[in-house]
């Protein structure tokens, strides 16, 4: 066995004490992990999907979901609220013509909520734009 406890490196390529040797502190805060801000919410027929912050890859991914489980549970009015969208990227932008996809067969639609330029709006622009 060596004197010395074996170095493992952390996220930052830090060596740092093997965890077999009991020199572990806890665990290491991914501060980078994306947090996705996603409800929906039902009134009757109806639904609504918001989306709060960067609407990107995982973002997208999380909305598209939310629509399609709420056309599959018979919604008959779907609205997406990007008035808190603050940035998004040309993934999440992608992911807003995705979403026209799932719900065509909505008989009320789906309808986008949006500020007049704002960061929600010029997405939903640059989506459709991009699709042609």
């Amino acid at each position: 066995m060596p004197d010395h406890a074996p170095l493992s490196q952390d996220r930052h390529a830090r060596d740092t004490p093997s965890l077999r040797w009991g020199h572990h502190h806890g665990p290491v805060h991914q501060s980078d992990q994306p947090t996705v801000r996603v409800a929906t919410t039902a009134d009757g027929g109806e639904s609504v999907v918001t989306v709060e912050g960067k609407l990107d890859v995982d973002t997208g991914a999380v909305l598209v979901a939310e629509v399609l489980a709420a056309v599959e549970a018979g919604t008959t009015r779907l609205e997406i609220d990007l008035q808190e969208i603050n940035e998004f990227d040309e993934a999440g932008a992608a992911a807003l013509v995705a979403c026209r996809d799932v719900a065509g067969t909505i008989a009320g639609g789906l309808h986008y909520r949006t500020c007049s330029g704002g960061a929600g709006q010029d997405a939903l622009l640059y989506a459709y734009a991009v699709e042609h």
